[in-house]
């Protein structure tokens, strides 16, 4: 289980959200998720995170969100090239990251 704390630093870290606008935005389109509360609340309680599955779904449904609101809304493969967008350039090793931070 991943708290919601965890998962909006998680956003963070590889890049997806970069502002408190774009999490919130972001967070905005997993209110489909089963077990997931919109707007996120007490998001350091461990009974309200995600799972596996969840997680999985709302990296989908941000990219989802993220290709509809970009220039790839019409593209053939725009779902394909907005989540590699997303993954392509972000830095998880913690220590090259606490370096840049």
């Amino acid at each position: 289980m991943i708290t919601l704390q965890g998962f909006l630093h998680f956003m963070k870290m590889m890049g997806i959200a970069r502002s408190r606008d774009e999490a919130s935005n972001c967070s905005d389109c997993m209110h489909e998720i089963d077990g997931v509360t919109i707007p996120f609340t007490d998001t350091l309680n461990i009974f309200n995170g995600l799972n596996y599955a969840q997680f999985l779904e709302a990296i989908l449904r941000i990219a989802y969100y993220k290709k509809d609101n970009s220039d790839q809304a019409g593209a053939h493969d725009g779902f394909k090239n907005t989540l590699e967008a997303m993954f392509a350039d972000s830095d998880i090793d913690i220590r090259k990251k606490a370096k840049t931070d």
